[in-house]
């Protein structure tokens, strides 16, 4: 989680915490709506790739969040989200 030990910081700005999850190829699960998608466009158009960007409805009971989560990770290939981003709940 950001801020944990051996993460980025929570002032780690998207970019770097995209690179971050390139490097330690973590998805990234973040409720950033507004700029996550045109951070994922530059980093890609940089060269670079993420595993998978979910993006969380926070008006949506965490419950459901989370089984769909589940879902998503019982049911995928490993690098099947690569360089994309899924809107959770589905």
């Amino acid at each position: 989680m950001i801020g944990d030990e051996g993460a980025p910081s929570r002032s780690t700005s998207d970019p770097e915490i995209l690179k971050w999850c390139e490097h330690n190829n973590f998805n990234l699960i973040t409720n950033n709506r507004g700029s996550m998608p045109q951070h994922l466009e530059d980093h890609v158009a940089a060269g670079h790739h993420v595993p998978g960007i979910f993006i969380i409805n926070l008006k949506v009971s965490r419950g459901l969040i989370i089984e769909d989560l589940i879902l998503i990770a019982g049911a995928s290939y490993e690098d099947e989200y690569i360089d994309q981003i899924v809107y959770v709940p589905l």
